[in-house]
C-alpha cells in the first residue's frame, strides 16, 4: 500500500485567536513496502502527519492517498473503518490508546471489532505478548497497572493484533530501555522485510540510521528534505538548518574522511559497519 500527500496543509483551530497552520504543503510518497523514518524537532508537525495518514485528522486543503483510499478536507473517507484497519496507527502516548479493563481486552479489541472470536482471538494475543516480551500473567491486570514500557508494548500488541498492511509509529521506543528498544525495532524491521510498509516517528537519529530506508525531514510544517538516511546525516548544512545532530557514528565517519580516509560510507550504519569499511579501507591502501 502507498502512502501520497498532495500539498497538504492541515491549521489547528481555525480562525481562532489560537490558530496554528502545523502543515504547509507538504507532497511526498512512500512506496508499498519501504520503512520511512520521519525526523524533526519538537513542534515541527511529525505527529500532525502521520495522523493523516489513517483519517484521525483530515487536511485543511489538499489530498492523502493510502492504496484506493482518498483522504480529502471535510469528509472522512467512504470505508474508514477499513482504512484504520489497513493503516495501524500506535500512538506517541499509549495511555491514549489503552482503555479496557484488562490487558488482554485491550489487545483483543481490534480483532474483535472486526468480527474475530475470543476463541480465535486469545491464541493471537499471547503470542504477541510473547513476541513483545510482556507476561502472560499481565492478562488478566488492568494496563494501567504497568509501567510506561509495559504500556507502550500492550499499545503496540493492540495495532499488530488487527494485522495492518501500514503501521504508523509515532516514538514507539520512548519509555523502553536500550534492550527493549532495540528488540522491538528488529521485530518492526522483520515485519517490513515480511511485506508490512514502516512509518516510523522518531528523536533517535541513531535508529534511523539503522532501521530506515528513507527519511522525511519536517522543519516549521514543511518538508526540508526526503532522501536515504546516509545522504542527510552526511549533510551538514541541512542538519544545521533544522538543528539535528547526526548519529554518533556519523560524526567519527566524518572525521576519519576529512582526515583523508577513504570509506564507503553508503554502506555505514552503525558501528560494526564503519569497523568493516575502515578495515577494507587500510587494506586497500596497502
Amino acid at each position: 500500500m502507498s502512502i501520497k500527500f498532495h500539498d497538504v496543509f492541515y491549521t489547528y483551530l481555525p480562525k481562532s485567536p489560537y490558530e496554528h497552520t502545523a502543515l504547509k504543503g507538504v507532497s511526498f510518497e512512500i512506496k508499498d513496502g519501504e520503512f520511512v523514518g520521519i525526523i524533526g524537532h519538537t513542534g515541527s508537525g511529525k505527529s500532525t502527519l502521520v495522523q493523516h495518514i489513517n483519517a484521525l485528522l483530515l487536511p485543511s486543503s489538499g489530498e492523502i492517498e493510502v492504496d484506493d483510499f482518498l483522504i480529502a478536507p471535510d469528509t472522512k473517507p467512504k470505508g474508514v473503518k477499513n482504512l484504520r484497519k489497513k493503516a495501524g496507527l500506535v500512538f506517541q502516548f499509549p495511555e491514549y490508546q489503552l482503555f479496557e479493563e484488562t490487558v488482554f481486552k485491550d489487545i483483543a479489541f481490534g480483532p474483535k471489532n472486526f468480527g474475530v472470536t475470543e476463541q480465535e482471538i486469545r491464541p493471537n494475543v499471547e503470542e504477541l505478548m510473547k513476541l513483545l516480551g510482556l507476561d502472560l500473567n499481565y492478562l488478566d491486570k488492568s494496563p494501567f497497572e504497568l509501567s510506561g514500557g509495559q504500556k507502550r508494548r500492550v499499545a503496540i500488541a493492540g495495532i499488530l493484533a488487527i494485522n495492518p498492511s501500514i503501521l504508523v509509529l509515532d516514538e514507539p521506543t520512548a519509555g523502553l530501555d536500550p534492550q527493549g528498544a532495540v528488540d522491538t525495532l528488529d521485530l518492526f524491521k522483520k515485519l517490513n522485510k515480511e511485506g508490512k510498509t514502516i512509518v516510523l516517528v522518531t528523536h533517535e537519529m541513531d535508529y534511523v540510521l539503522q532501521y530506515c530506508d528513507k527519511v522525511i525531514v519536517l522543519k516549521d510544517g514543511a518538508i526540508e528534505a526526503f532522501d536515504e538516511p546516509i545522504n542527510i546525516f552526511m549533510n551538514r548544512r541541512l542538519l544545521e538548518r533544522v538543528g539535528i545532530e547526526a548519529p554518533l557514528v556519523i560524526k567519527i565517519m566524518q572525521q576519519l574522511i576529512d582526515s583523508g580516509m577513504k570509506l564507503n560510507y553508503g554502506k555505514i550504519r552503525d558501528v560494526s559497519s564503519l569497523v568493516e569499511q575502515i578495515i577494507k579501507s587500510r587494506g586497500d591502501c596497502k
